[in-house]
């Protein structure tokens, strides 16, 4: 009996198994790319601003091959409202982005740091590649190349809003 049952099982687990059984091509090319820095400082930028209250508005990070830079994109979940409401959200929504990344109101890094939290999420944690200062100049160079910005639809057109990470100003167009 017990040997009917060892036949039968090893039938079953031999004729039920697929005959090319792994990852296809498509699947062992993705196995086969490497996530660099860049594309983790990107996700964990992103998982960050997720974790943002921005009231009306939701963002995301992306990198720019053409513009060599991190674009923090706004996206208005509210629309209708009129041009100088759309302003008044586009720059509170900046300022919390600018002091979630460890920015104060008049544009300056808080205490000593060094570069922003954000630039900070584009590096190695728990150890340093090359010197502790060629990593504090390479991110404060990053934080150069953040921008913030966002096109809000209104009841007289499109609004579009832009702000670099660090300083104050915000720019508007329509």
């Amino acid at each position: 009996m017990k040997p009917a049952i060892a036949v039968i099982t090893a039938a079953a687990l031999t004729l039920g198994a697929p005959a090319n059984a792994g990852p296809d091509e498509t699947t062992r090319h993705l196995m086969n790319e490497y996530v660099t820095l860049l594309d983790w400082g990107v996700y964990r930028l992103t998982n960050r601003l997720d974790k943002m209250d921005l009231g009306s508005f939701w963002a995301t990070a992306s990198y720019d091959w053409d513009t060599n830079q991190i674009e923090i994109e706004l996206i208005q979940s509210s629309k209708g409202k009129n041009l100088e409401n759309h302003k008044a959200e586009c720059r509170r929504a900046i300022g919390l982005v600018r002091n979630n990344a460890g920015y104060d109101p008049d544009g300056n890094l808080y205490q000593s740091m060094k570069h922003s939290i954000y630039a900070g999420l584009f590096s190695h944690t728990g150890f340093v590649n090359g010197g502790i200062t060629e990593q504090h100049t390479r991110l404060a160079d990053l934080d150069k190349k953040i921008t913030i910005g966002t096109s809000t639809y209104f009841s007289g057109g499109v609004l579009h809003c832009s702000a670099k990470l660090a300083g104050t100003s915000v720019s508007f167009t329509e």
